[in-house]
């Protein structure tokens, strides 16, 4: 409840007239020259109303009825626009976490063990950069090498024309995913590390090695096992992070998800379609 009244309010507040933003120009010079129009079809859609509670009230009620309202820009519904959306930014998501967990855990792990090695000054280093760079930079940089100059990997959207098969979408998926796999998995790398530093130190594992157990074993049965308790929790929380990674991501990759559509609904100023992503992300981000 409490974001969807900060994302109404704000998006109500923003400047700009959702009504007139995609007009052409005859029509905004038809309403121009006629104001009751306009004023007729703000009384219609109750942009009329104060913004807090009768807007509000009456957007909630209907989204408790299931009904999410329907796009000022494509004048289609949003459950339609969202519905369309949302399976290329779960395989996006869902791919790119998978990525993720895969290479910074072992990559923590094996600092953590090698601590103070070289090998361990580079690969922190490294998770570090590659923490504090922004995922658009990472993006334009990939394209740059692998799609500009190798011309390995296509630049960008989700199929090559005139195709749609599943192999011709994951050479698609490969670049997008990569780079939101990298900027969770940098984090990622430190939490692991500092985890395992903790379990490696504590006397549980000093008295399995006393009892003459190999090293790997400790590590992987005893350390690594007990390590990966609070990571769990760091990953459920990397999810708002790829969320919003997502954003950006499908920007610059130009790939057809939630969040393109969420970059077309702020730009288009169209707040019911903008509402719906809200309420959408929030829900999942909670849950």
């Amino acid at each position: 409840i409490g974001i969807t009244i900060i994302g109404f309010v704000a998006l109500k507040l923003s400047p700009g007239d959702p009504l007139l933003t995609s007009i052409n120009p005859e029509v905004l010079a038809n309403l121009a020259a006629h104001p009751e129009l306009l004023e007729a079809e703000r009384h219609r859609l109750g942009f009329d109303q104060p913004i807090f509670p009768n807007q509000y009230l009456t957007w909630l009620g209907n989204v408790l009825q299931g009904d999410l309202g329907y796009s000022l820009t494509s004048k289609r519904s949003i459950a339609h626009e969202i519905g369309s959306r949302i399976p290329q930014t779960l395989l996006l998501m869902s791919v790119a976490l998978t990525m993720a967990i895969l290479i910074g855990i072992p990559i923590g792990v094996i600092t953590a063990v090698r601590q103070y090695s070289k090998l361990d000054y580079v690969l922190n280093s490294a998770a570090i950069f590659l923490a504090s760079t922004p995922v658009f930079v990472l993006g334009l940089i990939a394209i740059y090498f692998f799609a500009v100059n190798l011309h390995i990997l296509p630049t960008g959207q989700m199929h090559t024309v005139g195709r749609d098969d599943l192999a011709d979408l994951a050479v698609h998926l490969i670049l997008p995913a990569t780079v939101l796999a990298i900027v969770n998995a940098a984090p990622l790398v430190r939490y692991t590390r500092a985890s395992m530093l903790d379990v490696l130190n504590s006397e549980y594992v000093t008295t399995a090695r006393s009892k003459g157990l190999s090293y790997r074993l400790v590590i992987m049965r005893h350390a690594f096992r007990n390590g990966l308790i609070p990571i769990i929790t760091i990953v459920a929380l990397l999810i708002p992070e790829a969320v919003a990674g997502a954003v950006i991501t499908e920007q610059v990759f130009a790939w057809n998800g939630m969040g393109s559509l969420a970059v077309k609904a702020a730009s288009a100023r169209d707040p019911s379609l903008m509402m719906g992503i809200i309420l959408i992300t929030g829900v999942a981000v909670l849950i």
